[in-house]
């Protein structure tokens, strides 16, 4: 590398003296300003002489240019098959230096001799008016005599400016000949030198390939050799005794470990030649790096892949070399602990000794490689982050004068024309390509218009397509296949010109601008029609309610579309080359300006989507999606504002971007609708079909839905990465990774950065939501045949448990943090537990023994102090009670532990109810009793074992009381209804039986009446009062 650096430094060296040499060389000879030639015959005769040799070395010149240009015609077509050399490039480069010097020359001697003549003219015109006024009578009071000598002296010098004038034209006219040889001479000399270079770099090329391709072969059969040695070895060993002859089993293994190493070595060796040959051929065709962005993104990816295979096998050498060392320390405890096979042991060491030097050789050789490579990659990466900065932050700038706007108004006004000519060429061009086509492109043209006819007559065929029956459709995969269809019926005649004229001019052939502008012109053509056609279905088409119809947003969208597409024409003919720069440059602006209100109808569009999403998805996502979609009109806006200030390529670029995350969301939603569709009926099919349906639907299928949408999620996002062409050494990917990788805090020694965060995070998410699918799953189709429903909620839970815990040493380990170190964190967890987390430990552990013991159970009627309900939910902590007013109780699971509570439906699912029913001292007891049962028996939910009872209980002040219980299946039946019902029944049944249900009452005894006038009326004393 020192040799090659000297080199070029005194090839410079060389040049830059040249370069001199000829600047001094083309100055010495460029003639100097003309000066005014000595009055005379002599003078003039001498400048003639030096004209005509002027003229004579012009010739020359012009029949050294007329064979350099043969000698470059005959290069580029390949009849010169001479070989180049670096000298021969060098020279060419000087050569090249040295035409650039003197058509710079050529061109100040042509400035000079103007202004020379402009000099000339002046004096002429000064002498002329000189000699006007001496004939006129001027000059004073001079003698007659004296004004004749004065005229006649006037004469002979305006003589004499004329024949300079003229001779001075002849040499200005030699001087633009030289200038305009010395452009030409220049203009071969840049061919000579590009056609001299690209043939020498690709000689170079071919060398160094077929050096590779030598060394491949080379080793290829090297490889072979010893792949068929360690066969040959691997028999040897095979027929060996199975005891015994350990020492020469020893040998055959550590023999053919030596081969296999060998056989790695030498595509080590491959790897490593395939990047030093890459590395000389970017060293060679981009010696400054001064070529466009795609070419140093490729050169960057081809040589990044290069150094990633590279990078990968030393470093698997080197754990190999490592497990030589290793092998080897064994191999010589084992010399010292097995005297009877010392030698073949000693001689396996040898064997690894020297693999293992082999190996260090081989990185060692490759070190330097490997750093050259990557100072190359670095140095190419950072051109191309500065061509991509370079080309994105350049600013188109407007004529500064008026002149050159008069020229962009002249061009401007010409623009009818130039489309017309355009047009009008491409024509021609596609008739003189149909005249020469041959009958086998005929042929061929013929063969693929009948296939695009074929293709097509369906879409001919098919009637205007029924907007009712496709609205009435619920599938979106119908509707999106019909309306498709109908979008394709209706760009029928589109899609049969331009596919047309495209074929005719790919078959026969056209020039390349040719297929760009009917390329243009029918995806265009096709992109209206098509854009047109989805407007009107999507807004005023069968598929939106009548109410919600936007006519007047449908006639906008048409109307801007149309004229989108017309100046898109114009601009797009800018960029084949049809307009010049500054031309281009103001229809890329106008362009931009165009885009305004294209934001208008796009934020219109927003609100028609966005009231039909809403009514579609959960408020979050929506609330979302319409934060998100506000990325279309400011993007709109951003590239419009760039555009307008003149950064186009930066406004182009956020354009392209975002009509690519345009495509890309369509596809995904189009895509994700579809599968919506197919899972449907999946499970549909599924559920009528199996006997556990149901079970496979809600168990497997929609959790499988679910991570297919994340799946797609993520195919989108990298092909939206792919588009962008954003790839793993991207300056956006990179940047990226500096920001995941950034630390953010430390935990003792453990850094913590984002990605660890981020990938934490993730991890909890997917672990929880796949402990929560196994809790589901397990219990309805892993534990299904366990009867006791309360073992398998516990089991499920416990797998649940076991997922969440697995998930929590992997989020650990995704932190970094060391699993070894858990028995440190586990003390000061335990001193933690002492005193602030007792009884979070405590409500933990005795939830693990409420699942083990079972005392309670999911489903049970339980009564826990002064709270009555069902258990729905026993977890970690607590459990959850729904009461009777379908209240949630929140229990901590120590105060069950610790506290006594009913649970009535631990054995059984029966449950006593009991009530008192009082009847009148007037009826029959027994009747009552016998009535009263067989209202209650009569029941359906009521079981008959345990048996109802009716008993009586006690002879009250009102009324015989009776106490009625029986027992309800609480799981089948409401026992608060049952009651009611039974309630009913027995005050049919006794009413039906005369039987009466007094009312509290109560007898009043008076001893005596106070002593009155007159005795009370009958009618006034009490009832049962004599």
């Amino acid at each position: 590398m020192d040799s090659q650096a000297s080199h070029r430094h005194r090839r410079r060296r060389t040049r830059l003296g040249g370069v001199l040499l000829l600047l001094l060389a083309g100055l010495w000879q460029s003639p100097l300003p003309a000066q005014p030639a000595p009055v005379g015959d002599s003078g003039t005769a001498t400048r003639q002489r030096g004209l005509e040799d002027e003229s004579a070395a012009l010739d020359t010149s012009r029949a050294e240019i007329e064979a350099r240009r043969g000698e470059i015609q005959r290069l580029r077509s390949g009849q010169d098959q001479r070989l180049v050399d670096a000298a021969m490039v060098d020279e060419a480069r000087l050569a090249l230096e040295s035409a650039r010097v003197q058509q710079e020359s050529a061109r100040l001697d042509a400035v000079a001799a103007e202004r020379r003549v402009s000099d000339l003219q002046g004096s002429i015109q000064r002498q002329d008016d000189q000699l006007k006024s001496l004939r006129s009578g001027g000059g004073g009071d001079q003698s007659p005599a004296k004004r004749e000598a004065a005229i006649a002296t006037a004469e002979a010098a305006l003589k004499d400016l004329q024949n300079q004038l003229a001779l001075q034209r002849q040499q200005l006219d030699n001087l633009n000949q030289r200038a305009d040889l010395a452009r030409q001479r220049q203009t071969l000399a840049e061919e000579w030198y590009s056609l001299l270079q690209e043939r020498y770099l690709s000689q170079q090329e071919r060398s160094r390939k077929q050096a590779l391709e030598d060394l491949e072969q080379r080793l290829a059969k090297a490889q072979e050799e010893q792949m068929a040695r360690a066969n040959k070895l691997r028999e040897q060993l095979r027929q060996l005794p199975a005891e015994g002859k350990e020492g020469e089993r020893l040998l055959l293994e550590g023999q053919i470990q030596e081969v296999e190493e060998g056989v790695y070595l030498l595509q080590l060796q491959l790897k490593g030649e395939r990047l030093r040959t890459l590395v000389g051929n970017l060293e060679q065709a981009l010696p400054d790096l001064d070529v466009s962005g795609e070419v140093l993104d490729t050169a960057r990816t081809d040589l990044g892949a290069r150094l990633g295979e590279l990078r990968t096998a030393l470093d698997l050498a080197r754990r190999k070399q490592s497990l030589l060392q290793q092998q080897i320390q064994v191999l010589e405890k084992r010399q010292a602990l097995s005297p009877e096979i010392q030698k073949q042991v000693e001689r396996e060491r040898q064997l690894l000794d020297q693999l293992a030097k082999r190996f260090d050789t081989q990185i060692k050789q490759l070190e330097p490689l490997l750093e050259q490579a990557q100072a190359r990659f670095d140095a190419i990466d950072a051109a191309y982050r500065e061509s991509v900065k370079r080309g994105l932050t350049v600013r188109h700038r407007l004529p500064g004068d008026l002149a050159a706007w008069g020229d962009l108004a002249n061009e401007l006004a010409g623009l009818p024309r130039v489309i017309a000519d355009a047009l009008l060429d491409t024509a021609l061009k596609l008739r003189g390509a149909l005249a020469q086509a041959d009958v086998g492109r005929w042929l061929l043209f013929a063969l693929l218009e009948l296939v695009l006819l074929a293709v097509l007559l369906p879409l001919w065929r098919m009637g205007t397509p029924d907007g009712a029956a496709i609205a009435a459709t619920d599938n979106f995969t119908l509707r999106f296949i019909r309306v498709g269809l109908a979008l394709l019926h209706g760009s029928r005649l589109a899609l049969l010109v331009g596919g047309s004229l495209l074929l005719l001019a790919w078959i026969t052939g056209a020039a390349p601008p040719a297929q760009g502008i009917i390329l243009l012109l029918g995806s265009l053509w096709l992109g209206t029609v098509l854009l047109v056609g989805l407007s009107r279905w999507l807004l005023v088409s069968e598929l939106v309610p009548v109410e919600r119809r936007q006519h007047g947003m449908h006639r906008l969208v048409r109307g801007v579309t149309a004229v989108a597409a017309l100046f898109a024409v114009v601009v797009m003919l800018g960029h084949l080359g049809f307009f010049s720069t500054t031309l281009r440059d103001l229809l890329d602006r106008l362009f931009m300006v165009f885009l305004l209100p294209l934001i208008f109808v796009s934020l219109r569009l927003r609100t028609v989507l966005m009231d039909s999403v809403r009514e579609r998805m959960r408020r979050q996502w929506a609330q979302l999606l319409s934060l998100l979609s506000f990325t279309v009109p400011l993007s709109m806006l951003a590239a419009a504002v760039l555009g307008l200030v003149g950064f186009i390529n930066l406004a182009w670029s956020v354009a392209s971007h975002l009509g690519w995350l345009l495509l890309v969301l369509f596809v995904w939603l189009v895509v994700r609708g579809v599968m919506r569709d197919l899972v449907n009926s999946l499970k549909s099919l599924v559920v009528e079909r199996t006997h556990n349906g149901l079970l496979w639907a809600q168990g497997v299928i929609d959790p499988l839905q679910k991570l297919a949408r994340v799946v797609l999620a993520l195919v989108a996002l990298a092909v939206l990465f792919r588009l962008y062409g954003w790839g793993a050494e991207s300056a956006v990917v990179v940047t990226l990774k500096q920001w995941l990788d950034a630390p953010l805090f430390s935990i003792g020694e453990i850094s913590v950065t984002l990605r660890q965060l981020l990938g934490t995070a993730l991890t909890l998410v997917v672990v929880i939501w796949l402990g929560r699918w196994a809790r589901q799953f397990t219990y309805r189709w892993l534990y299904a045949r366990i009867s006791d429903l309360g073992v398998r909620n516990s089991l499920s839970v416990f797998t649940q448990y076991a997922l969440v815990l697995l998930g929590v040493l992997i989020a650990l380990n995704t932190m970094g943090i060391d699993l070894t170190s858990l028995a440190i964190f586990a003390g000061a967890l335990g001193v933690g537990i002492g005193f602030g987390l007792q009884n979070i430990a405590n409500n933990f552990i005795s939830g693990i023994i409420l699942l083990v013991e079972r005392p309670i159970r999911t489903s049970d009627w339980v009564t826990i102090s002064s709270n009555q309900g069902e258990v729905t939910r026993i977890g970690m902590r607590s459990v959850t009670v729904t009461t009777w007013d379908n209240q949630d109780v929140i229990i901590p699971n120590a105060d069950i532990i610790s506290t006594a509570f009913i649970n009535w439906t631990r054995s059984d699912n029966y449950v006593r109810t009991v009530f008192q029913v009082g009847v009148h001292y007037r009826s029959d007891p027994r009747l009552a009793q016998k009535v009263m049962l067989e209202a209650v028996n009569a029941h359906p939910a009521v079981v008959a074992q345990p048996e109802p009872r009716v008993y009586l209980i006690d002879f009250g002040a009102s009324s015989v009381d009776f106490r009625v219980h029986y027992f309800v299946d609480v799981r089948r039946h409401s026992p608060f209804q049952v009651k009611s019902e039974i309630l009913f029944a027995i005050w049919d049944a006794l009413r039906q039986a005369g039987i009466e249900i007094p009312f509290p009452q109560q007898d009043l005894y008076i001893k005596e009446w106070p002593e009155r006038t007159h005795p009370p009326a009958v009618a006034d004393m009490p009832e049962g009062a004599a």
